[in-house]
């Protein structure tokens, strides 16, 4: 899923760059793109993985369960909060790297990779998105009618006012560890070998 990033953000990066617009917005622009892109593989491959864990069963088990009880578009039932979610990740963490490299004077490898940290942590923002998303898979069709949750702004307005401002910042810690290295690898490193 990493090369979905890695081509959408340098297609449109560059087609920005060649149209002189700043390294900032094209980085912001690419990895968007980038990101929205790979939500569209990963959508159905987070749904099912959440889904093995909800359930205690194999993928296979939980695929065909989604399949049976919401047909395809079951795969897909979460797909504006992970398309929120990989957009504002990868747009933020590919914006914020160029921010760094723009602001930090020093150069080579040190400097590329103080810049993917930076970016890693900042894009971090987002992360009542993907607790969002982690519910919105979690819940069955049933207690989705029931409960109504099947807007993803419905839904974090619910989780806000029933567990408070914490709730939607749970998992905080070792998410903004994986933005870390993710956007070192998939962000800085791309820059480094091309």
């Amino acid at each position: 899923m990493g090369g979905i990033f890695v081509a959408g953000n340098s297609a449109v990066r560059n087609f920005c760059l060649c149209r002189n617009i700043s390294p900032s917005l094209s980085s912001l622009l690419g990895g968007v793109a980038g990101g929205i892109a790979q939500s569209i593989v990963m959508t159905p491959t987070t749904t099912i993985s959440t889904r093995c864990n909800v359930d205690n069963s194999s993928a296979q088990t939980a695929a065909t369960k989604i399949y049976n009880d919401e047909g395809f578009k079951g795969f897909y039932r979460s797909a504006i909060s992970v398309s929120l979610r990989q957009g504002t990740n990868w747009g933020s963490r590919t914006f914020f790297t160029e921010v760094a490299r723009s602001a930090i004077p020093a150069r080579g490898l040190l400097k590329e990779i103080t810049c993917g940290v930076f970016g890693g942590i900042a894009s971090s923002w987002n992360h009542p998105i993907e607790v969002v998303r982690i519910r919105e898979q979690a819940t069955t069709k049933k207690a989705r009618r029931k409960n109504s949750q099947t807007n993803p702004f419905r839904m974090g307005r619910d989780i806000y006012n029933n567990e408070g401002l914490p709730a939607l910042y749970r998992g905080l810690a070792p998410r903004t560890l994986q933005a870390i290295w993710q956007t070192t690898f998939l962000v800085v490193g791309p820059t480094l070998l091309f």
